[in-house]
């Protein structure tokens, strides 16, 4: 396992500090579970520029002039 060093927000430590405690885990096992819970959820999300398609249907007749104008009116 490797070691590294992170800078955490105090509110951090505090949280992480009290979940040990709930859990009676350490402190790096409750940091890894979470990290590694964390990751699998953002790996099973779909991009935000996610492409998504669907056929497109006119919802005003473009030939009738007075249908387009109450339309564009409705805003």
């Amino acid at each position: 396992m490797a070691r590294i060093t992170v800078d955490l927000d105090s509110a951090m430590v505090q949280e992480l500090q009290r979940r040990r405690t709930l859990t009676g885990s350490s402190l790096d096992s409750v940091v890894s579970e979470l990290l590694a819970a964390a990751i699998r959820q953002s790996a099973t999300k779909t991009p935000r520029d996610a492409w998504t398609s669907r056929s497109m249907v006119a919802l005003v007749d473009l030939g009738d002039k007075e249908a387009l104008r109450r339309a564009i009116d409705a805003g």
